[in-house]
């Protein structure tokens, strides 16, 4: 899931197959170093099964994730979550993290995530 907020859209396009392929051989290398038949374990089609089923929640991830990736730490507040009676939550913290000089490269990005799920058929 990572792979779809934490890569531009250019990287995806270009490696994006490869790199499933490579997570997919080191999961499965390790199944087979724990004695296990990856193939039978964890074939590739159930990987993709799992990826088209479970690659909506990267799209959710990356409304989440990439404001605070891209903000310019000076914008992101410090919040006490556990400072008595303080209004103060999580998303507090990060709520004015979309207002920074970023906020071109944000929208380009959110929108290339979402674009490349639907492509991909995961949305």
């Amino acid at each position: 899931m990572l792979l779809f907020y934490c890569i531009t859209k250019e990287v995806r396009d270009k490696h994006f197959h490869d790199l499933l392929q490579f997570y997919y051989d080191e999961f499965t290398g390790n199944l087979l170093k724990f004695g296990c038949d990856p193939s039978k374990l964890f074939p590739w089609t159930l990987f993709e099964t799992h990826l088209k089923r479970l690659m909506k929640f990267a799209v959710m991830y990356s409304l989440l994730g990439l404001p605070i990736m891209l903000a310019d730490a000076s914008e992101i507040k410090v919040v006490d979550i556990h400072k008595q009676g303080s209004s103060n939550n999580f998303f507090s913290g990060t709520a004015n993290v979309t207002d920074s000089k970023s906020r071109e490269e944000l929208k380009k990005r959110l929108n290339d995530v979402v674009s490349d799920a639907v492509k991909l058929g995961y949305l």
